[in-house]
């Protein structure tokens, strides 16, 4: 099986996705040189076997030069929702494309709830989990981290509106849309080309 990895970062999400069969070959793909070295690092032994290869270009960019039809699996986790609006269509469409029929999509990653009240109480409980927890620990540099990445996270233009999103994936041609596991803002979401 081969799977198209989107945002591996340090290579947890790959690490598990390899342990999961001995037959999937995984591309991971993470634009941050940082990220993707500690992935070289921790997952040598599966580059050496010949199952996992890295691309340091952007998603789009590996996705607009992969041929169509020529995947099985696309992961992703905690990367789409990193993405602009109008860059994440153009990443979905093109996601699209290059599943094999009956190729796999599945993202974990953040949802943001459609109802705007409830969603801003899960944000605030989030955040304020955040402070307890970095305070403890005197993880201050760590803290003033995820604030200021959270309002990325929440703005307009990232955020990633559950119903949006499953829609947006819809109109793209995929079937079988679900998303599952919501724990907060976050949950897991499946779809077949």
């Amino acid at each position: 099986l081969s799977v198209l990895e989107l945002g591996g970062g340090t290579g947890i999400t790959t690490l598990s996705i390899l342990s999961s069969s001995e037959s999937i070959k995984v591309v991971s793909v993470d634009s941050e040189p940082t990220m993707q070295s500690q992935a070289k690092q921790n997952l040598q032994q599966w580059v050496e076997q010949g199952r996992l290869t890295f691309d340091g270009r952007d998603a789009l960019s590996v996705l607009s030069n992969t041929a169509s039809a020529s995947v099985d699996i696309m992961a992703s986790a905690y990367t789409l929702h990193n993405f602009l609006d109008i860059y994440r269509a153009e990443v979905i469409t093109e996601i699209y494309w290059v599943l094999k029929p009956g190729g796999k999509f599945i993202n974990g990653d953040r949802y943001g709830l459609d109802d705007l009240t409830a969603h801003t109480r899960t944000i605030q409980n989030e955040v304020a989990g955040y402070f307890k927890a970095l305070i403890e620990v005197n993880k201050l540099d760590v803290l003033q981290h995820w604030i200021v990445h959270l309002f990325s996270d929440e703005s307009e233009n990232h955020v990633m509106r559950e119903s949006f999103s499953l829609q947006q994936l819809e109109q793209a041609g995929f079937k079988e849309i679900g998303l599952t596991n919501r724990c907060e803002v976050n949950a897991l979401v499946t779809a077949i080309k």
